[in-house]
């Protein structure tokens, strides 16, 4: 003969299935929550960029506020460099040579150089596309630039010093670069078309070879130190973005959580919210201890004030404790046994 249940062993065991349901349905949407966050931050190993178009997004614009600073500190490096190199080219031209025609080749270089960097920053500044196209452009131009002007200030003669600035000026762009494909490809161009003009204008062999092997091995360095830095300002971004998100997300349980959460900074209470009162009873103890005091002061009204002489109360005020309750206990009958 089957045992038949009682309705209270069917409740329970109904309340045990939907409590398990109920964490296993916590726990699922727990895990897609922690998967979404790890998913939202793959990388593309060769650009860097964030798969998830939204956190790109969202980086995007955070990186065009961080380099406000930088594209005017790199217009004015470009400026003094070459307000430098080509001010002594152009006086050599005029005053020692007396080559007007170069003389006039290098200032209109430089003019237009100048203009063109000064509009670059501006819109960059502006608009967030051509932040994001800055170091691509302004490293293949000032590049091209700089190399054009050494070969005209050094027509005759082999001299490469003007090169130092150029790589001072193309490290410090390579450090805010965005798009780590587009630096790479820039920098083959770059790579590709001094080749072509320093086979002419080099006509030893052995320097030519030793002069691009240099600028090789130089741009392979300067695009190695520009995605370290550009991932490690990803990860930056990565771990103040998780940062607000779980502000955010603690935010949201402290609303819809009823039960009482406080928190507190040493012995400072930093955050309590409403339920905090009714799960540690502060009502009911505020009022039992205002309640205390009332007693309190009924029974103190219950005492009778005593009476001082005149001339006692006078003194008793620079009596020793001793003294005034000596005075005390001649007084009133109910001090007796102090």
């Amino acid at each position: 003969m089957k045992q038949q249940k009682l309705p209270i062993q069917d409740k329970n065991q109904t309340n045990k299935i939907q409590q398990l349901n109920e964490k296993s349905v916590k726990d699922l949407g727990l895990n897609k929550l922690l998967q979404s966050i790890s998913q939202s931050y793959e990388q593309n190993r060769l650009s860097l960029k964030f798969k998830d178009s939204q956190t790109e997004q969202d980086y995007v614009l955070a990186y065009h506020q961080n380099v406000q600073v930088f594209l005017m500190i790199l217009t004015l490096q470009v400026i003094i460099f070459f307000t430098i190199y080509f001010g002594f080219s152009t006086y050599k031209f005029k005053r020692v040579d007396g080559a007007q025609n170069r003389y006039y080749q290098i200032v209109g270089g430089y003019i237009i150089l100048i203009f063109e960097n000064i509009a670059m920053c501006l819109l960059s500044r502006k608009y967030v596309s051509f932040s994001l196209y800055f170091t691509h452009m302004q490293s293949i131009i000032v590049y091209i630039c700089m190399i054009e002007g050494v070969i005209l200030a050094n027509n005759n003669l082999v001299m490469v010093d003007g090169m130092i600035a150029t790589f001072a000026v193309l490290s410090s762009l390579a450090f805010m670069s965005y798009n780590q494909v587009h630096l790479c490809i820039a920098y083959i161009f770059m790579f590709g078309y001094t080749l072509s003009r320093t086979y002419f204008w080099i006509d030893d062999g052995f320097r030519f070879y030793r002069f691009n092997a240099y600028f090789f091995v130089s741009l392979v360095m300067v695009y190695i130190y520009s995605r370290v830095n550009h991932q490690r300002d990803r990860q930056r971004f990565q771990q103040e973005k998780n940062e607000k998100q779980l502000l955010k997300l603690f935010h949201d349980l402290i609303k819809i959580y009823h039960d009482g959460i406080i928190i507190t900074r040493g012995d400072e209470v930093v955050y309590k919210n409403k339920a905090i009162i009714s799960v540690f009873d502060l009502n009911k103890k505020l009022n039992k201890k205002e309640q205390d005091q009332d007693d309190f002061a009924n029974d103190s009204n219950l005492i009778d004030e005593v009476k001082y002489p005149q001339n006692e109360s006078e003194a008793a005020l620079d009596l020793t404790g001793s003294d005034l309750i000596a005075l005390l206990q001649k007084t009133e009958p109910k001090f007796n046994n102090i």
